[in-house]
């Protein structure tokens, strides 16, 4: 029975433990998405550096975690950021052509607060020495979990991320991403 059972368990028939770690940061951004709906973008100013916040303590328990567990970690919260783009593309296409333009100048709303959360969030990283240089040319400022790619590198995320997208959804990100970048051009905003 013990030879059967040491078998079978390094056989991997009893499955295996999730890596405690893996398992926090799962359940943190489970949590989340409870607080911040996937859904809906942030309201003030406010609510994105909050946002920006709890990303940031997210990122870091990834970048602390080994190379090898970090994408595991990161499934839940890719999923979630994919049906929150795939939400936002398609209440897009619901709407009336009449209503569009004002549903863009919400999403960019939403953007810019973001973005100036994100920027702020890089001066208090900064401060408190996130942002040292290393020796190496390719060295980047900022938190631990950035770094520097490659143009191969990132062509392969970009790869990876077409690859589980079906024709049609990326055919809709395509039209609404050219609606946004069109908008913010005449909104005086960069793309």
């Amino acid at each position: 029975v013990v030879t059967v059972v040491t078998l079978s368990w390094t056989l991997g028939m009893f499955g295996t433990a999730e890596d405690p770690r893996v398992t926090e940061i799962k359940n943190l951004q489970q949590d989340l998405a409870k607080k911040f709906k996937p859904t809906q973008g942030p309201m003030s100013a406010s609510d994105a550096v909050e946002r920006v916040t709890a990303i940031t303590t997210v990122m870091t328990k990834v970048a602390a975690l080994p190379e090898d567990l970090r994408s595991e970690a990161m499934q839940p919260g890719k999923k979630m950021m994919m049906e929150s783009m795939e939400a936002t593309v398609n209440n897009y296409f619901e709407l009336p052509q009449s209503e569009r333009e004002a549903y863009l100048d919400n999403q960019i709303r939403q953007m810019e607060f973001m973005r100036q959360a994100f920027e702020a969030g890089k001066s208090v990283m900064g401060a408190i020495g996130w942002s040292k240089k290393k020796p190496d040319a390719d060295a980047k400022e900022g938190p631990p979990w950035t770094k520097n790619r490659s143009e191969d590198e990132r062509n392969a995320w970009r790869k990876k991320m077409i690859d589980q997208t079906t024709p049609e959804q990326r055919a809709k990100f395509g039209e609404y991403f050219s609606a946004m970048k069109r908008r913010r051009e005449e909104l005086g905003l960069p793309s």
